[in-house]
């Protein structure tokens, strides 16, 4: 019955993460990672900047926001929890993040002040830099990680309070939702065209 297999599961990771968990994660952050970077590839300076309107997003502050807010959704996750109260009762919410895809685009979400882009970074290849070494980070950590995360509790700045573990399928998600952002950029009628692609060697 699948309440039993829950009380099992939880039973069985309570207090340390095993190395399924650890290993599903890092294959899904490292996948996440390239689909996002994926979704830029050959992209030059120009076509970066592009805005489909005035108050939108280009490509350039999409890789920025990702870059800031892997940065401080990280923080949360590594720094700002405390230890819960009661084991989790259910994987549902952790699993509906994970299968998410980053969230349904049709509806809006603001990001919080301090993640949105403001061109710190002054490029595309510095934004990218900055949102790798961010990732880096992430996949460090939970490889290094011996503790069950659903067992801390932080929170999201807009979802408000979770475990770490759903706080951690949030972060590995995020960048899809953004691939899908670039994704409407680039269909744009007005987004350029002619620039000169970077190819593979």
């Amino acid at each position: 019955m699948p309440g039993r297999v829950g009380c099992a599961f939880l039973c069985i990771t309570m207090g340390r993460m095993q190395p399924t968990d650890r290993d599903f994660l890092l294959k899904r952050l490292n996948e996440t990672r390239d689909t996002f970077l994926a979704s830029f590839q050959g992209v030059s300076e120009e076509q970066a900047c592009f805005k489909p309107a005035p108050d939108r997003w280009s490509i350039c502050d999409c890789v920025e926001h990702m870059a800031v807010a892997e940065t401080g959704l990280f923080r949360q996750l590594s720094e700002n929890w405390v230890t819960a109260q009661a084991p989790p009762t259910s994987r549902e919410r952790e699993m509906a993040i994970l299968n998410s895809n980053g969230g349904n685009r049709d509806q809006k979400a603001k990001a919080p002040e301090r993640a949105c882009p403001t061109g710190r970074f002054g490029s595309l290849a510095e934004a990218t830099k900055q949102f790798t070494a961010a990732r880096t980070r992430t996949i460090d950590y939970v490889m290094a990680c011996n503790d069950d995360l659903r067992m801390r509790t932080s929170a999201h700045p807009l979802i408000g309070p979770m475990n770490c573990m759903e706080l951690l399928a949030f972060i590995i998600v995020h960048p899809l939702r953004h691939a899908q952002q670039i994704a409407d950029i680039k269909r744009n009628a007005g987004y350029p065209r002619c620039a000169v692609q970077n190819t593979r060697a």
